[in-house]
């Protein structure tokens, strides 16, 4: 799959580490996406902000490839989000998004959720809202 959006390449990175998650349910999150305990806990204290990054600057519909690379790709860190942000945050974020998606949809089987090529409604149907601090 070729992801067209910064949305696109979020979603299915989560869809990866979700299936991933489902086929090591012992495996820690941080194992899974090769972040430190201390970069998780960031992240997860932090999740508000990094969500709003990818609002306030428009980026869930950039086609540039640039720009996909830079958030889902491979990096050391994030420093247009925090200089302690770590690299690939967008796969983090795309899992967040699909882990609220299964729990709003516990009907949906994996087969059925790796099926689904449609990003923008897996993120419209999971209502994925971080809350504010």
């Amino acid at each position: 799959m070729t992801a067209n959006t910064t949305l696109d390449a979020m979603v299915h990175a989560g869809k990866a580490l979700y299936f991933a998650s489902q086929m090591l349910p012992c495996t820690p999150d941080s194992l899974l996406l090769g972040y430190t305990s201390r970069e998780m806990v960031g992240l997860e204290a932090n999740e508000p902000r990094v969500w709003g990054h990818f609002l306030e600057k428009n980026l869930l519909y950039s086609t540039t490839p640039f720009l996909v690379q830079k958030y889902v790709g491979e990096r050391p860190n994030v420093p247009e989000i925090d200089k302690t942000c770590p690299g690939r945050v967008g796969q983090w974020v795309g899992l967040q998004i699909v882990r609220k998606y299964v729990a709003e949809h516990p009907e949906v089987s994996l087969g059925r959720l790796m099926a689904e090529k449609n990003a923008q409604r897996i993120l419209n149907e999971s209502h994925y809202r971080p809350k504010r601090d």
